[in-house]
C-alpha cells in the first residue's frame, strides 16, 4: 500500500510536469506569435521599401513632367506674343490699305478732272493739238500740260496699284503666317492638357502613398532631407556667388531696399514665416497663393543663379542681389529667366503655379542673408 507522503510526492512531481508541459507549450505559442510577428514586420517593412521605391519613381516622373509643362507654357507664352504682334502688324497693313485705296479713289477723281479739262480743249489727241494753234508758245505750252498730266496719271495709278499689289501680297502672307501659328498654337495647348491630366494623376498616386507611408515618419524624414538640400545647395551658390558685388555696385544695395518692396505675386498668405508646417517643421518663408498662370515678379535686380526644379519646390528661380542676401521664388509653373541672366525690379522671372507636388497655385518664396533665413515680412509694404 502507498503512503500517503509518497502520493504527496507524486502528486508534487505531476504538478511540476505538469506546469513545465504548460510552460513549454506557452513558450511554443509565444514563439509561433513572435514568428508570426517578424513576418509581419518583414512583410510591412518590404511594403513600406517598395511604397518608397515607387514614390521616389513616381517623384522623378512628376519632376519631369513638370519640366515638360514648364518649357510648354514658356513656348505658348512666346506663341501668343507672337500672334499678338502678327494681328498687329495685319491691322496695320489693312489700315494702310484702306488709306492706298482712298488715295486711289482721290487719283480717280483728278484724272476726271484732267479728262474733263482734255474734253474742254476740244478731245483732240497730241498731233492735232499741236498742228491747231497757230501760236507757237501757246503750242508749247499745251503740249507740256498735255504730256505732264499724262505722266502723272499714269504714275499715279502705277504707285498706287504697286503698293496695293504689295499690300494684298503681304497681307495673305501674314494671314498663312496666323493660321499656322494659330494651329501651332492649338496643339500646343492639347500637348499641355495632356501632361497637366498625366501630372494631376501622378498627384493623386503621391497623395496616396504618402498616406500610407506618413504614420512611419517617412514624411517627416523626406521634409527634412528637402530642406537639407535646399540648404546645401545655398551653401553651394553662395561660394560661387563671388562676383555679384561686383555687378550690383553701381546700385542701391538690397539692403537700402527694407520695408519698401513689393511681393513677386498678388494673394492671399496660406503660410507666414516662422508657423508650423507639416512634421513640426516651421516655414522658413512664405507661401503666396494666388491663380495658376500669374506672374511671378524679381522683387529687386539681381542676377539668376539657380533656374531649374528642386524637389519638394517644384519649378525653383534663386536670385542673388549681392551682399550675402538671396531671394527664392519656388512651386512656379514655368521659369522665364535662366542662370546668368540679369533683371530688374519687377521683371517677370516665371510664371506662377503648383510644381513641386502642391495641391493648390501658390509661389513659395523666402530669403537668406548669409544662407540664413530671414522673414520677408520687415522688407515689404
Amino acid at each position: 500500500m502507498i503512503s500517503a507522503s509518497r502520493i504527496s510526492k507524486l502528486q508534487r512531481v505531476v504538478l511540476i510536469l505538469l506546469f513545465l508541459f504548460a510552460s513549454a507549450l506557452q513558450a511554443q505559442d509565444k514563439q509561433k506569435k513572435l514568428q508570426q510577428l517578424r513576418s509581419q514586420m518583414q512583410e510591412i517593412q518590404s511594403d513600406l521599401g517598395e511604397q518608397q521605391k515607387r514614390r521616389r519613381q513616381q517623384q522623378q516622373e512628376l519632376m519631369s513632367a513638370e519640366k515638360k509643362i514648364g518649357r510648354q507654357s514658356r513656348e505658348l507664352k512666346k506663341l501668343e506674343r507672337k500672334l499678338a504682334a502678327q494681328k498687329q502688324r495685319i491691322r496695320a497693313s489693312k489700315i494702310q490699305q484702306g488709306l492706298n485705296r482712298n488715295s486711289l479713289v482721290s487719283q480717280r477723281n483728278t484724272m476726271e478732272q484732267q479728262i474733263h479739262a482734255a474734253y474742254a480743249i476740244g478731245r483732240q489727241d497730241r498731233l492735232k493739238l499741236l498742228l491747231n494753234q497757230q501760236d507757237p508758245a501757246v503750242a508749247g505750252r499745251l503740249m507740256i500740260y498735255h504730256d505732264y498730266f499724262n505722266r502723272s496719271r499714269v504714275q499715279l495709278l502705277d504707285l498706287v496699284q504697286d503698293t496695293l499689289d504689295k499690300l494684298q501680297h503681304a497681307e495673305q502672307e501674314m494671314t498663312a503666317e496666323q493660321e499656322r501659328m494659330s494651329k501651332l498654337q492649338a496643339r500646343k495647348h492639347k500637348e499641355k492638357v495632356a501632361l497637366e491630366q498625366s501630372r494631376s494623376k501622378r498627384k493623386k498616386l503621391i497623395a496616396q502613398i504618402n498616406q500610407k507611408i506618413s504614420s512611419g515618419g517617412v514624411r517627416l524624414k523626406e521634409l527634412k532631407e528637402d530642406e537639407k538640400r535646399l540648404q546645401s545647395l545655398l551653401v553651394q551658390i553662395q561660394k560661387q556667388a563671388s562676383q555679384q558685388s561686383q555687378t550690383n555696385a553701381r546700385k542701391r544695395p538690397f539692403k537700402s531696399r527694407k520695408g519698401k518692396m513689393r511681393w513677386p505675386a498678388n494673394g492671399k498668405f496660406k503660410a507666414r514665416f516662422g508657423t508650423k508646417k507639416r512634421g513640426g517643421l516651421k516655414w522658413d518663408g512664405v507661401l503666396i497663393s494666388a491663380a495658376e498662370g500669374n506672374d511671378v515678379k524679381a522683387v529687386y535686380h539681381g542676377k539668376v543663379v539657380f533656374s531649374d526644379w528642386l524637389r519638394g519646390f517644384g519649378l525653383m528661380l534663386i536670385l542673388d542681389h549681392g551682399d550675402g542676401y538671396m531671394t527664392l521664388y519656388g512651386h512656379n509653373q514655368s521659369l522665364a529667366k535662366q542662370p546668368g541672366d540679369l533683371v530688374s525690379t519687377n521683371d517677370v522671372v516665371a510664371v506662377l503655379g503648383d510644381s513641386g507636388g502642391q495641391t493648390e497655385p501658390g509661389v513659395y518664396f523666402a530669403m537668406r542673408h548669409k544662407g540664413k533665413p530671414i522673414d520677408p515680412s520687415k522688407w515689404f509694404k
